[in-house]
């Protein structure tokens, strides 16, 4: 029996790399619409009211595969966090783009908001889980604390830079602004899904930057 030719060998391992790479896509694929489902119905019905079965089916695979692919539904919660504020931090770092001190408290700020007008579904998934984070899924309270904590921290430090550049006012508590920051956001985006007549992001957001821009300036 003849040897297989080099030739024949090499077609054989690009096939199995192809094929290989065809499965890891295709798990990145539906692992993505997992989140994506996930999401959806959070926003939609909460996450206490959303089941690792009712993922499954919404985003087109079986009632199992959530729970096979991630385990827990505390850990897909905590996956699909990690997935929405790594699509904002490649929004945020474009704005801050060549910005520092207060410009770069300001576009931090913007990319907020413009992150909540352009992503309505996300944001309002996102604000359930910190609410629900409280007392409905404490075991989500460290993760979600986390991610506030690391955002609360950007704002701090840009406030820090501008103090040091002469742009922000020295008796500015930075701590203490960048929770101040991190809650006007918040509730002003909270009222804005809930009541939408009365606060619109796209006109109270200037508002709102503006207010941050007059309080701050040296």
């Amino acid at each position: 029996m003849a040897e297989p030719s080099m030739s024949a060998v090499e077609n054989g391992l690009q096939k199995t790399r192809r094929r290989r790479r065809s499965q890891t896509e295709r798990r990145a694929e539906s692992d993505r619409r997992i989140l994506n489902a996930a999401m959806k119905l959070i926003a939609r019905n909460g996450a206490a009211r959303t089941s690792l079965a009712d993922i499954g089916i919404a985003a087109g695979y079986s009632r199992g595969l959530p729970a096979e692919r991630f385990g827990t539904k505390v850990q897909l919660l905590k996956t699909l966090v990690d997935s929405m504020d790594a699509w904002f931090s490649v929004r945020v770092q474009a704005a801050l783009d060549g910005k520092h001190g207060l410009d770069a408290v300001l576009a931090r700020a913007a990319a907020h908001l413009e992150g909540a007008i352009s992503s309505p579904i996300a944001t309002m998934a996102l604000h359930s889980l910190y609410v629900e984070a409280l007392n409905v899924v404490p075991e989500l309270r460290p993760h979600m604390a986390a991610l506030s904590e690391g955002y609360r921290q950007a704002f701090a430090k840009h406030l820090r830079e501008g103090q040091r550049l002469g742009q922000i006012r020295r008796d500015v508590n930075c701590n203490h602004q960048a929770s101040i920051i991190i809650g006007a956001l918040r509730g002003l985006t909270h009222q804005a899904f809930i009541n939408s007549a009365s606060t619109n992001l796209r006109s109270a957001g200037p508002s709102l930057l503006k207010t941050l821009n007059e309080g701050l300036r040296a």
